[in-house]
């Protein structure tokens, strides 16, 4: 287990790396302008979703596999799922038109908020791939092939790089979707269980409303816990031209930095509190939960530091060059302060959720996700706060103390 957990954590920090890497080339080859700004605001609501499907898939379709293991069922679970995928995507591409301008706002142009709708429109159009994808790796999980995931996660972000690094040149932002279209379609392929495929499907095989009974609470939760990235772009959409690509740089690095720290601990703290509760053997449990939330505050105390410290140094060396110029590196800089409280939330509500996970206590999990997003949100609009960049930090700031002041309720209630 402690093998395979840090063969894990070294794949995902690749990966990470990876990402980042993708990362520094499109900011360079597009440049911090309007045209990279309206990728950057039509992307998030796609990605949400995809995320939603990556995680709550696996989530519910492992265990839910290793109980029928047959063909008919994964095949079933797969396509019930990209049915599902298929109708909100639809419902997403009609429906772009009236939220997108709700989360850009008035200041931006008709211009904007028009290229941003269509961008995302068609960036919704593959959101059934990305469910084939999440359905799929749970098969991976469930016969215990763990790697495969993770190994096609990376090559996909590697890909995602070269064809950027072809395109933008060329096509600009169109190459960029076309990219990022192109490396789904592609990755998918890696994770079709095609041996366990049988058709014609049958529906029948699985049980429709027992996996919509599961699946729907933990989206909710999930979506409340996962909605940084929407709060960050709604909320600063009032700010000039260029600045959704400076915050996205800090942004960025902080949740890859916060998530390369918490990863790990998470894989090990999960299946070691598991193991511990199913022997009843509670003592060890929470010695053991508290052991590792202390590493974590120690770790994020230490690389929060570096990043207030060297961010602007790794910014300036990094990014700088072809169209992002040293000023602009000057500007992204300036938002590393207001990310700190940030990161440090990012990487402790992760660890504070695994014992609540472990006690099997999921839809206590996703309501606290829901009331956390709700309260932050209200509370964070009624503060007399101009500053959109430090409104929208202080917002999730507000947002991860709740779900970890939360979490500890719920842990230490078990413990008295």
């Amino acid at each position: 287990m402690i093998r395979s957990s840090f063969i894990i954590t070294v794949i995902f920090g690749i990966n990470t790396v990876m990402q980042l890497i993708n990362q520094i080339v499109t900011t360079r080859l597009m440049g911090a302008g309007a045209e990279y700004d309206i990728f950057l605001a039509a992307v998030i609501i796609p990605g949400l979703f995809a995320t939603l499907f990556a995680s709550t898939l696996i989530d519910i379709g492992a265990p839910e596999y290793s109980k029928h293991k047959t063909n008919e069922w994964i095949t079933g679970y797969i396509c019930f799922f990209a049915l599902i995928a298929v109708l909100g995507a639809i419902a997403g591409i009609i429906g772009a038109p009236i939220y997108m301008p709700i989360l850009l706002g008035a200041t931006k142009s008709a211009a904007f908020i028009t290229n941003a709708t269509i961008y995302a429109q068609v960036l919704l159009a593959g959101l059934p791939i990305a469910a084939i994808a999440a359905a799929s790796s749970a098969y991976w999980y469930a016969n215990k092939k763990i790697y495969r995931a993770p190994i096609v996660a990376l090559f996909g972000s590697v890909l995602l790089t070269t064809l950027s690094y072809l395109t933008i040149r060329t096509w600009g932002v169109h190459g960029l979707i076309a990219s990022t279209i192109v490396t789904s379609c592609i990755t998918v392929l890696f994770l079709i269980p095609y041996s366990s495929i049988s058709l014609p499907l049958s529906m029948q095989a699985i049980n429709k409303k027992q996996l919509l009974s599961k699946w729907i609470p933990l989206v909710i939760g999930t979506f409340a816990m996962r909605s940084d990235g929407v709060l960050v772009r709604a909320l600063t959409s009032d700010l000039p031209a260029g600045h959704f690509v400076y915050i996205n740089i800090v942004y960025k690095v902080v949740a890859a930095a916060a998530g390369l720290l918490s990863i790990g601990i998470q894989i090990s703290l999960l299946s070691t509190l598991l193991e511990s509760i199913r022997r009843e053997d509670y003592t060890s449990a929470f010695k053991i939960a508290s052991r590792a939330k202390i590493l974590a505050v120690l770790m994020l105390a230490v690389v929060g530091l570096g990043i207030y410290l060297l961010g602007p140094f790794v910014i300036k060396t990094l990014y700088v060059g072809g169209k992002f110029t040293a000023t602009d590196a000057r500007l992204a800089a300036q938002a590393i302060p207001y990310f700190i409280p940030v990161f440090f939330g990012m990487g402790m509500f992760p660890i504070w959720i695994q014992p609540v996970l472990a006690l099997r206590r999921q839809r206590l999990a996703g309501a606290i996700g829901v009331a956390g997003f709700v309260a932050a949100f209200g509370i964070g609009k009624l503060l007399p706060i101009k500053d959109p960049l430090l409104l929208t930090c202080t917002i999730l700031t507000g947002m991860y103390a709740f779900f970890i002041i939360a979490f500890e309720y719920v842990w230490r209630r078990y413990q008295s």
